[in-house]
């Protein structure tokens, strides 16, 4: 069963022309990377929106400042997303919308980023901060929202591991933690 688009901007910062974006985008596939780099005072949370998830798996997804819609950059308090604030103590946030800019663009995203009360680590943030040894968890689901990838630093509910349903054993590149060439691969 196809599930809803799951990208919803904060209403304050969200005009028309960023919802027609997202529906454009939706195929009912999505991924997600989560962030939480060592030493730095935010945690970061990219949702993706490809027309085909098996086309940013076999190809290296990465994200730049380029590909930032500067028009839906968004600050404001976490009154959005309160069970992120509070799993993490982060109560400040700053919104971004990202579209791939090629000429057939392939996918669309909301970026959050949260922070404690330092509202300049937030001002301080570029896209170019993110890296993939900093992603502690990632997933993504094909079009009957079915859970095809998971990859987590962490022990996942019931003891699941890291897996990939859609190309196992294939080693992933740009942004995707797992499996990569050379590294671990369990």
């Amino acid at each position: 069963m196809p599930h809803q688009n799951p990208l919803q901007c904060p209403s304050t910062c969200c005009d028309h022309a960023v919802k027609e974006l997202f529906d454009q985008f939706f195929s009912g596939e999505q991924f997600e990377f989560q962030f939480l780099p060592l030493c730095q005072s935010w945690y970061a949370r990219l949702e993706v929106m490809p027309i085909s998830l098996r086309r940013q798996m076999r190809r290296s997804f990465t994200v730049s400042e380029a590909n930032i819609c500067h028009s839906h950059d968004y600050h404001g308090v976490n009154d959005v997303d309160m069970a992120q604030s509070e799993l993490y103590g982060r109560e400040r946030y700053r919104y971004f919308v990202l579209k791939d800019r090629g000429p057939d663009p392939q996918w669309v995203a909301q970026l959050h980023v949260f922070a404690e009360g330092d509202t300049a680590a937030l001002a301080d943030f570029r896209i170019s901060d993110l890296a993939t040894s900093q992603i502690f968890r990632a997933r993504a689901w094909d079009s009957n929202g079915d859970q095809v990838y998971r990859y987590s630093t962490f022990g996942e509910p019931l003891g699941l591991g890291n897996f990939i349903d859609v190309y196992p054993g294939m080693p992933l590149r740009g942004l995707w933690p797992w499996p990569r060439n050379g590294g671990n691969q369990s």
